[in-house]
């Protein structure tokens, strides 16, 4: 049985936001697994340092404000200039 993109790290992110909030506050946070691995004021510096850490690894990038847009982000090409 196949599962959603992202599942886990979707489910990782709504459980662990009250943390991210608290430590981060309004950020773009990088989640890897069951685990944040960042947090980061804007998206392009979250998005190069996935790329750079987990390129090879699905990892979910979400802002910790509900008013933030959710901007999608997907890298086919693991030779990012960033």
């Amino acid at each position: 049985m196949a599962t959603l993109a992202f599942t886990q790290e979707i489910a990782a992110f709504e459980r662990l936001l009250p943390k991210l909030r608290s430590q981060f506050g309004s950020a773009w946070a990088v989640i890897v697994g069951d685990d944040c691995k960042g947090g980061f004021p804007d998206f392009a510096k979250a998005a190069a340092f996935a790329v750079q850490n987990f390129g090879s690894a699905e990892f979910l990038i979400r802002h910790t404000d509900d008013r933030q847009a959710q901007i999608p982000f997907v890298a086919i090409d693991d030779n990012l200039d960033l």
